[in-house]
């Protein structure tokens, strides 16, 4: 993974910022988390999900109300403009309580991909049991050392 910082000149209070990045992955789960609100207001912000012909996706809002988006072939566009500033407070629940966001599940026509989707809480504890069984099994024959 790589990140870029950017050093904004005259970032000064009331000054607009603009930036725009493409994201192209290989993920292990086949979801996206968008999380539009933050620290500091926001005018406008666009999401843009392009899948392979036929796949399908399932959005959810959360802390925000839903926003429907513009399809032009297998691309979806989700846009929304002056988002409020999240005031961070000692003590608040997670960030992920309270700042608003989308979350976005992606699967192929016909259905699930097993172990990149899922369609309940169960079926991706199973997964995650399945997964991390090595590791805590590792993990106590170390432990008893």
């Amino acid at each position: 993974m790589k990140d870029k910082v950017l050093q904004i000149p005259a970032a000064d209070i009331g000054n607009v910022v603009g930036f725009e990045y493409e994201k192209e992955e290989q993920p292990y789960v086949l979801q996206d988390i968008w999380p539009f609100q933050r620290t500091v207001p926001v005018r406008e912000a666009h999401f843009t999900l392009q899948l392979p012909p036929g796949w399908e996706y399932k959005s959810t809002f959360l802390n925000a109300p839903e926003v429907k988006p513009i399809q032009s072939g297998s691309q979806w566009q989700w846009s929304i403009s002056d988002v409020k500033a999240l005031k961070e407070e000692k003590e608040m629940p997670p960030w992920s309580g309270v700042a608003q966001q989308m979350v976005v599940s992606y699967y192929p026509a016909g259905g699930a991909v097993p172990g990149k989707t899922f369609s309940d809480w169960r079926q991706m504890g199973n997964w995650y049991n399945d997964l991390a069984r090595g590791a805590r099994m590792r993990r106590r024959r170390l432990d008893s050392m």
